[in-house]
């Protein structure tokens, strides 16, 4: 499957992923950007000016709902240096963990992404349907969007193995009682009944075949788009 069927056909799984990844590290940027809400102030001795200038900031920042610490300190210039290096310090480790988490959601987007392209890659271990068994899937139109693939398997027809690289809708001429097989030939737990007239979405689907066990003949119309 070439890039662009690749994207053509999982861009709502890639857009969803992208904005999520966009939006969690804006959620970042803008929480790192948030002011504090606790603050350590070196002051004077309780009842000296630098004190009382420290009570001032504690009381109007309580408004704002910032709890300010106010911490006594014999040398005020050394006490400003300290805190200085301790913001810092907060910041670094801030950042620190803003990156981490940053990484981490866009490790998490890249494996969903790589999850996508796995699937895709599974659909292609075995030939596409027409190719895979072109007795029973027969393509009966085709232009540079679209695919139509006549299926017919008769009465106890078992197809060969083959794969859905795209994704089709499924169009029901006949009742269609289905057991699929997976790729190492063990067949699924219970059969698909499929009724004349109905029609479903068809998933990009790994290597499979399919076995008609009803008692007629099972005709279903693929729409593939390229």
């Amino acid at each position: 499957m070439s890039a662009r069927h690749f994207l053509e056909n999982h861009w709502p799984s890639i857009t969803i992923a992208v904005t999520a990844t966009a939006i969690a590290c804006a959620f970042l940027v803008m929480l790192r950007s948030m002011p504090p809400h606790q603050i350590v102030m070196a002051t004077g001795r309780e009842g000296g000016a630098y004190y009382e200038i420290g009570e001032r900031y504690r009381a109007a920042l309580s408004y704002e709902n910032v709890q300010v610490q106010l911490v006594f300190s014999t040398e005020p210039a050394c006490g400003r240096q300290q805190g200085a290096l301790r913001s810092r310090l907060e910041k670094s480790s801030s950042q620190r963990r803003t990156a981490m988490i940053c990484r981490t959601t866009l490790a998490l987007s890249a494996m969903a992404l790589v999850s996508l392209a796995s699937s895709a890659a599974m659909a292609q271990n075995a030939p596409p349907s027409c190719e895979g068994d072109p007795d029973v899937y027969k393509v009966i139109f085709e232009d540079q969007n679209f695919r139509v693939i006549d299926s017919l398997r008769k009465k106890g027809v078992h197809d060969k193995l083959h794969s859905h690289p795209v994704l089709s809708i499924l169009y029901h001429l006949t009742d269609c009682t289905s057991l699929l097989y997976g790729p190492d030939g063990k067949p699924t737990p219970s059969p698909t009944n499929g009724k004349a007239g109905t029609a479903f979405a068809v998933p990009i689907s790994p290597a499979h075949s399919a076995e008609n066990i009803g008692p007629e003949d099972c005709h279903q119309i693929f729409v593939e788009r390229k």
